[in-house]
C-alpha cells in the first residue's frame, strides 16, 4: 500500500477502491517571483517497489520525479502511481468510469489519499456563466470548457494542528506573527484552518505531504463539478447552513474546518465557499481565461500576484460563487500571510 503522511498521520492510498468588499481595490503585488521558500521541504519517496513519485516542485504547480529515501524523522511519503493492481475490470474516463469517490489511474480505479476527495478526469465549465449569474466580474470571463486530468484535493483546508506538525518536523516555517498591515496575526490552533501562512509556506507544506497546491482550474472544478453550478452545493441561494460568510454575522470569525457539511461540493470537498481564502498554485492574470489552454492549464508563466481563491468569512454571498477569483487585498504579495487566508493541498496520481 502506498501512502502520504500528513500531520504525523499516515494517509493511505488504496487501489480499490465562489458583496465582495470592492470598496478597496487590491493592493499592489510584489515585483516578481524572487522570494525563496522559507524552509526546505521534504522530498516524497517513490512507491514501495522503488518507482519514483510525482510531487509539486516549482511555483507553477508542475511536477517532477524524486526518488529520495526518507529519513526516520517522520518525513512525508507519497505514492508512485497511487494504485495497486487488484484484478478489477479496467477503467476508462469516458466509457468505463470509476464508482463515485474514486478516480481512474492508468486503467485502475483508485481511492484518493486519506483526507482527500477524488476528482475524476474530464471536462468542466470554468468562469462565469452570465446567462444564470448576475454577479459576474470581468476577470471571470470568458466562460470556457477545460479538461483536467484526474487529481485529488483536500476535503477541507489544512488545519492549524496539521501545519504545526510540519513546523515541528522542521519542514515548514512558523506562521507569520504579523499581517501585512502591522496587526498581530492570530494563526489559530487545532481544527481551525491554518492561516497567517504565505504562498511559499503553503507550497512547502503541500510538498511535504507529497502533494502540491491546486491550480486555479483544479480548485474550481473541485468546487463546482461539471454542471456549471453557481455554488458548491448547487444553484440554491447561499445560506448560513451552507457557508460561513458576512450574512451570518453571529459567526463573524473563522470557524473550524468542515463545520458546514450542507455546503459540500459534488465531490465532497468542504468549505469551498466562505471561511477563508485559499492559496492556489497559479500566478494571477485578469485576462488569463482568454488565452488559457483547454487542457490542464497551469496559469501564466510569470506575474506579480497570486490571487487566493474562495472568499473569506467577512464577504457576502455574491462572492461565495464558484467562479469568484478572489483578491489580494489581505495578502498584497505572495510573501504575506493573514488570518483570512489558508490553503488546501492537491495530489496528482
Amino acid at each position: 500500500m502506498a501512502s502520504l503522511r500528513r500531520a504525523g498521520l499516515l494517509l493511505s492510498v488504496s487501489a480499490t477502491a465562489c458583496f465582495s468588499p470592492n470598496d478597496g481595490e487590491p493592493m499592489a503585488g510584489d515585483t516578481g517571483s524572487t522570494a525563496s521558500s522559507s524552509s526546505a521541504s521534504a522530498d516524497p519517496t517513490g512507491s514501495p517497489d522503488g518507482s519514483a513519485s510525482t510531487s509539486a516542485s516549482d511555483d507553477q504547480g508542475t511536477t517532477d520525479d524524486d526518488d529520495t529515501t526518507p529519513d526516520t524523522t517522520g518525513s512525508p511519503t507519497s505514492s508512485g502511481s497511487g494504485t495497486t493492481d487488484t484484478g478489477e475490470p479496467a477503467c476508462d474516463d469516458v466509457d468505463a468510469p470509476c464508482p463515485a469517490g474514486q478516480y481512474c489511474v492508468a486503467t485502475t480505479c483508485s481511492d484518493p489519499p486519506e483526507g482527500m476527495v477524488a476528482v475524476p478526469a474530464g471536462s468542466f465549465w470554468m468562469g462565469c456563466n452570465d446567462e444564470i449569474d448576475t454577479n459576474c466580474e470581468d476577470n471571470e470571463f470568458p466562460y470556457h470548457e477545460v479538461f483536467l486530468s484526474a487529481f485529488a484535493i483536500g476535503r477541507t483546508e489544512v488545519t492549524a494542528a496539521a501545519y504545526a506538525d510540519c513546523v515541528e518536523a522542521g519542514a515548514c516555517s512558523s506562521p507569520h506573527p504579523m499581517n501585512p498591515f502591522g496587526s498581530v496575526c492570530d494563526a489559530g490552533s487545532g481544527d481551525l484552518p491554518a492561516t497567517c501562512i504565505d504562498w511559499f509556506q503553503a507550497r512547502d507544506y503541500c510538498e511535504w505531504i507529497g502533494g502540491q497546491l491546486p491550480t486555479e482550474a483544479q480548485w474550481e472544478k473541485a468546487a463546482r463539478g461539471t454542471d456549471g453550478r453557481l455554488y458548491p452545493w448547487g444553484d440554491d441561494p447561499a445560506t448560513c447552513a451552507h457557508v460561513n460568510m458576512a450574512n451570518c454575522m453571529m459567526t463573524d470569525a473563522v470557524i473550524e474546518v468542515g463545520s458546514k457539511p450542507a455546503g459540500a461540493s459534488p465531490y465532497g470537498a468542504l468549505d469551498m465557499a466562505g471561511n477563508v481564502f485559499e492559496w492556489v498554485a497559479d500566478w494571477y492574470s485578469a485576462s488569463y481565461y482568454v488565452e488559457s489552454p483547454a487542457i490542464d492549464p497551469l496559469g501564466p508563466d510569470d506575474g506579480t500576484e497570486r490571487y487566493p481563491r474562495n472568499a473569506a468569512y467577512y464577504f457576502f454571498d455574491t462572492a461565495q460563487r464558484c467562479s469568484y477569483r478572489g483578491n489580494t487585498y489581505d495578502v498584497p504579495t505572495p510573501e504575506d500571510g493573514n488570518w483570512s487566508v489558508g490553503f488546501r493541498c492537491a495530489y496528482v496520481p
